[in-house]
């Protein structure tokens, strides 16, 4: 999925993925704000960092 470089775009994919059923077991962010975000939108939906998933930013 690509949706740019604003910490919005990981905090509105993330729960578009979790409600597609995407099945995934990391993230990979363009950016470190980005990743920040990724995280947030996954704890929010009920995800454990890095128990179910793994997020990392470049």
């Amino acid at each position: 999925m690509h949706g740019g470089f604003t910490r919005d775009a990981g905090h509105r994919l993330v729960p578009q993925a979790l409600g597609d059923g995407l099945d995934f077991t990391a993230v990979v962010a363009a950016t470190d704000m980005v990743a920040a975000s990724v995280l947030t939108a996954l704890r929010e939906g009920g995800l454990s960092v890095p128990d179910d998933a793994l997020r990392a930013g470049l």
